[in-house]
């Protein structure tokens, strides 16, 4: 068992996008998230030594589904053909 503090966002998001499946407890008012088992090929080292470059590339890819978002919208409204990135954004 091990704890991740990160009061900006949930981890269980961060460690999903890389892969990383835990069982885990989170406490937003914290911002502690304990860890109790985890159920991939990674180790607690791996998850330590990593979780900060991890987070930076989630908030990366995050920020790129808002930009490929409001483009789509921008595109569809204007009768352009979508970009494979901005179409994979529409939610049916």
């Amino acid at each position: 068992m091990f704890i991740i503090n990160d009061t900006e966002n949930y981890p269980v998001d961060i460690l999903s996008f890389k892969g990383v499946r835990v069982n885990c407890n989170y406490s937003p008012d914290t911002g502690e998230c304990t860890i109790h088992q985890i159920n991939s090929e990674h180790t607690e080292q791996d998850i330590v030594d990593n979780y900060d470059t991890w987070k930076d590339e989630w908030k990366t890819a995050e920020e790129n589904k808002v930009d490929h978002k409001a483009s789509a919208k921008a595109k569809l409204m204007a009768g352009e053909p979508l970009t494979k990135e901005e179409a994979d954004t529409i939610v049916l």
